[in-house]
């Protein structure tokens, strides 16, 4: 058997999404236990009509399959190799980065212009490591039983790319594809794979008409800005129309067909690129044999270049004169939450609350971005602000769920995942966006101090991440995994020197409110410190305190150590707290608290 078999040996490294699917766990789930995502399989419909995704789990520890049904929103924020237990993700395999791959179809398959494969897992030509991965075998039992076989007939794209100076293949799941590349809003997938044509095209108002700029796109009330170029090309261009509609035709009637033939409404897909223009994708891979990567995540893409993209956020009408007025759009306000530090419980129900907890997922722009305009010149930003409102009579919601938003005053919001460019971001003063992790945003407040040394008193600031007996890594963040199912998972432990004096901040990801504050440390003695075992503390014993206090250090440390203790020691101890607003600061925080 290969060795890429069910993710074996392979290296993870810190990753948090927030998002918990508890709910969506059979018994087959067992408790504190690591799965990873191995692979997609069926798209299904529940009782509303939302589109689901078969993803396929391995056990890590015993190595089986399990299946679960997932909303396909959901899945850019579940990419293959990303490891769960109890329902929440704390890490994903440490594949290969940003790998520059183009993909070139003129339209039709076969055609000599057009370097996609299209093949599934069964194909007699698919590269023999993933078939042994996913147990896809020919061999039948002394009863004409195929045994063992994992049955997916999702079709795959298969495309070469040159990697360190040698050609190789790249294997992409078609639903990996299809989340980077229709839009930027995934809503607009279950719109696509789960509406007939018609009303598809009424709730991408395919129709609407602005005489001014005919060619121009209105965003509906669930969609961004940033969607306006695949709607603007869905639109006006008739190549992408048929290549859309034909996705769209093709699973309503495999859902149809093994609905009258199975009594079971499922679906396995096929995309293709919308556009005819070669797309250029960065993307995360895992090498499975010399010559074949399987993609695990893709991180960026290209647009379609063209003419300059108009868009409406008010629908046009015409007044008694004919002349067309743009009146404010007569929308419900709707509060979005920041979620960068909440955990997001997902619902298997109708959202029936007001409040939609908007997921951002990061996603590179590789080439030129399009130019896009609303006819009145509006920002992404503007167009945010006004249909958000801080003001919600309805509670707030136990829990989010996928869909559409039916009623208020209930306990199930609206979770909305969107696409968006890191480097696009919103940024505040200290570099930080929405997509920083609680480590990053550590790292970036040290950075900051680092740039801004001598307005803060010090001459030079040096950053280093460390190992749990202090080895420097450099500026960068690599957690220390302390456990893989339990709180704390993970540690991150950053060196600060000011000058002449010496800081080690230990900060445990946040997780249920168990902990809200990191740990900094002054260090007086360093060679003390980073002993293995000394009289007083050290670094690799505060480590392991946090490990079996959930996080947290003993309050007897804090009398002995602390800023108020007695300071007989190599060390000096205080807290800071993990606080969200604009202007905290928890490197200087600490420092304050040491009096520098």
């Amino acid at each position: 058997m290969s060795s890429f078999k069910r993710f074996q040996g392979l290296p993870c490294h810190h990753y948090e999404n927030r998002i918990n699917i508890q709910e969506f766990l059979t018994q087959a789930f067992q408790a504190n236990t690591p799965y990873i995502v191995s692979w997609y399989g069926r798209l299904t419909k529940n009782y509303s009509g939302g589109i689901r995704v078969e993803v396929y789990f391995v056990n890590q520890e015993n190595e089986f399959y399990t299946r679960v049904e997932i909303p396909i929103e959901l899945i850019p924020k579940m990419p293959i190799g990303s490891v769960w237990t109890n329902g929440t993700c704390s890490s994903k395999l440490l594949a290969s980065s940003d790998t520059l791959v183009m993909l070139r179809d003129v339209g039709y398959e076969g055609s000599v212009d057009t370097n996609i494969e299209y093949k599934n897992l069964h194909n007699e030509y698919f590269p023999e490591s993933l078939k042994k991965h996913y147990h896809i075998s020919t061999n039948k039992d002394d009863k004409g039983r195929i045994q063992g076989v994992f049955q997916d007939f999702n079709t795959i794209l298969t495309v070469p790319a040159s990697i360190n100076g040698a050609e190789k293949s790249i294997i992409i799941h078609p639903l990996t594809f299809l989340q980077a590349h229709y839009g930027v809003s995934k809503s607009i997938s279950n719109t696509l794979l789960g509406c007939l044509w018609g009303d598809v095209c009424d709730r991408l108002y395919l129709g609407y008409v602005n005489p001014s700029c005919p060619e121009s796109v209105f965003i509906p009330n669930e969609l961004l800005v940033a969607d306006s170029v695949f709607l603007h090309h869905l639109k006006n261009d008739h190549h992408t129309h048929n290549v859309v509609k034909k996705l769209n035709t093709r699973v309503l009637r495999n859902f149809s067909n093994n609905l009258m033939n199975h009594r079971y409404s499922y679906s396995y897909l096929k995309v293709e690129p919308y556009h005819s223009q070669p797309v250029h994708i960065l993307c995360n891979y895992i090498a499975i044999d010399d010559t074949t990567m399987l993609c695990t995540e893709i991180t960026g893409i290209s647009m379609p270049q063209g003419e300059k993209v108009f868009y409406d956020v008010d629908r046009v009408k015409h007044t008694v004169s004919r002349e067309c007025d743009y009146p404010k759009s007569n929308t419900a306000k709707i509060l979005m939450h920041d979620i960068a530090n909440n955990e997001i419980m997902l619902k298997d129900e109708t959202a029936d609350n007001r409040n939609v907890a908007v997921v951002r997922q990061g996603m590179q722009t590789v080439g030129n971005a399009r130019t896009i305009a609303r006819n009145q010149n509006i920002s992404l930003k503007d167009q945010l602000r006004a249909n958000t409102t801080g003001v919600v009579m309805e509670p707030p919601p136990e829990g989010y769920t996928d869909g559409h938003r039916i009623g208020a005053g209930g306990n199930t919001g609206l979770l909305q995942v969107v696409l968006d460019d890191s480097k696009q971001s919103e940024q505040d003063e200290f570099g930080i966006t929405g997509f920083d992790s609680q480590y990053q945003r550590l790292l970036k407040y040290a950075q900051h101090l680092k740039q801004n040394a001598s307005s803060h008193g010090y001459h030079e600031v040096k950053i280093d991440c460390c190992d749990k007996l202090g080895e420097r890594q450099g500026e960068i963040v690599e957690p220390i995994v302390l456990n893989k199912s339990i709180f704390p998972r993970s540690v991150y432990i950053l060196r600060l020197q000011t000058d002449s004096s010496i800081y080690y901040f230990l900060d445990c990801e946040s997780r249920d409110k168990q902990s809200s504050s990191g740990v900094v440390v002054k260090v007086l003695d360093e060679e003390k410190f980073l002993l293995n075992w000394d009289r007083g503390y050290t670094l690799k014993m505060l480590v392991n305190i946090l490990k079996d206090n959930k996080g947290r250090l003993k309050q007897s440390i804090y009398d002995e150590v602390g800023v108020n203790g007695v300071k007989a020691s190599n060390i000096i101890v205080t807290k800071y707290k993990h606080m969200n607003e604009e202007t905290s600061d928890w490197v200087l925080a600490g420092l304050r608290k040491l009096k520098f």
